[in-house]
């Protein structure tokens, strides 16, 4: 007899070694699919090897779901040698992947060592390994109340269908039975209309009432799609005199309203001609407009008619207006495209060089002529150096401070100022420093 509780718990015990034995041998049939792939993408079209690859692809997710009991169930209860299954073409991927788990050597280690400790000796009967392959009590139970279930619903199904049959057999022997009585008596089947026989003579004057009667009946909706069509014209028609009425008014406006400036000194309203009421008449604006006022706007229009007139808001005036340059940068520019004029040679050298280099260096400002007030240092007759009067012309002062406020003035007041040397200059000469030295 096979101990199943030693056998669950030596499963447990050894659960990492199963877990990479999986691992292994899936990364080992990943590997095949791939060079099976490469190799059809080279040769082409290859029967054998796309048959090997789908066998493959199916021994792999057969892998991916056997737990770990499975594994070493299949394992244990195999019984040719994994090597016989490989080479042979015929074997089914279940099979192909107990093969691959069990050429491993950790799985190898593991068979050996389960059947030491659960003494399973290769028997003739093969006792052990049908008692190994029988599911638990629990999953035994757990198989039984679903084959009760599929049993339940497919009787259910069975009934549902008989039913639905006699009902349909039920329902078509009554129409036969109505139907041959209605035919025997001569009573139609659709209801309870006698047949009866028409003479020609009569049948064309019925079909002759019915003609008549559909004629009448077309005619009211004739003429209403006719006079529809004929409203259409007219108002099409309305609507286009009055655009041509408001077109001459418009033409006939500046004499209309000259008339109306002579008359009436201030306006209060203006007619606006491009709005024009459900009446057919212009319509008028209540916007205040002082004398002449119009009358120039009207000749503008007519002097300018081919530029637009833009209505300018807030965001649109900056963008019309062009945008003001600096004065400064305007003058500077101004002053060295004189003083490049002037030189003959920054003609020569600009000549030379490439057009881009010469555009930089006549934007460069070029150091001028000096044109201010030169001081001179020279010397009296005495030995006295000039006084240089670098003081600042009180007149002058007085003049600036005219236009400043009086604070500013006291405060200017207040400044220290530089006067003129007014005492006495004492001189060494070379001369008494030698006799000294002697």
């Amino acid at each position: 007899m096979l101990n199943k509780l030693k056998f669950n718990n030596l499963v447990i015990a050894h659960k990492t070694d199963i877990q990479r034995v999986r691992t292994q041998t899936i990364n080992k049939v990943v590997n095949k699919i791939r060079k099976l792939k490469n190799v059809l993408e080279k040769r082409g079209k290859d029967e054998k090897n796309r048959t090997r690859l789908l066998k493959f692809t199916e021994t792999l997710e057969h892998v991916k779901k056997l737990s770990r009991i499975d594994i070493m169930k299949n394992v244990l209860t195999l019984e040719k040698s994994p090597k016989t299954v490989l080479t042979n073409g015929l074997v089914s991927p279940t099979e192909l992947a107990v093969a691959l788990l069990s050429l491993n050597k950790v799985m190898q280690m593991l068979i050996k060592k389960f059947k030491n400790d659960l003494q399973l000796l290769p028997d003739k009967a093969h006792a052990w390994r049908k008692e190994l392959m029988q599911s638990s009590k629990k999953k035994q139970k757990l198989e039984r109340t679903a084959e009760k279930k599929r049993k339940r619903q497919q009787l259910k199904e069975q009934k549902a269908t008989e039913r639905k049959r006699k009902e349909w057999l039920e329902e078509n022997t009554q129409n036969a039975e109505t139907t041959n009585a209605n035919s025997e008596v001569g009573v139609s089947t659709f209801g309870e209309w006698k047949v009866e026989l028409i003479d020609l003579d009569n049948e064309k004057q019925v079909v002759s009432e019915t003609e008549r009667t559909s004629k009448k009946l077309k005619r009211p909706f004739e003429k209403t799609r006719k006079e529809l069509a004929s409203k259409k014209l007219k108002s099409k028609a309305e609507s286009s005199l009055t655009r041509a009425d408001a077109n001459e008014k418009e033409d006939d406006f500046p004499s209309s309203f000259e008339e109306e400036q002579d008359s009436h000194t201030e306006a209060t309203h203006i007619i606006d001609p491009f709005f024009i009421t459900n009446a057919g008449e212009n319509y008028l604006s209540t916007a205040v407009v002082l004398r002449n006022e119009s009358l120039e706007k009207i000749d503008s229009n007519k002097e300018g008619d081919d530029f637009q007139f833009v209505k300018l808001n807030k965001h649109t005036k900056n963008k019309l207006q062009p945008p003001k340059k600096k004065e400064a940068h305007q003058n500077t520019t101004a002053v060295t495209r004189k003083c490049q004029k002037k030189d003959p040679q920054n003609t020569t050298e600009l000549e030379s060089l490439h057009p881009s280099w010469a555009a930089k260096k006549k934007l460069k400002p070029i150091i001028n002529s000096f044109q201010g007030k030169r001081t001179t240092f020279d010397k009296n007759s005495d030995g006295e150096a000039a006084n240089i009067s670098n003081l600042p012309n009180e007149e002058n002062e007085q003049s600036s401070n005219v236009d400043l406020h009086p604070s500013w003035i006291a405060k200017q007041k207040m400044k220290p100022t530089i006067t003129a040397f007014q005492g006495k200059k004492i001189i060494f000469d070379l001369s008494d420093d030698n006799d000294d030295d002697k």
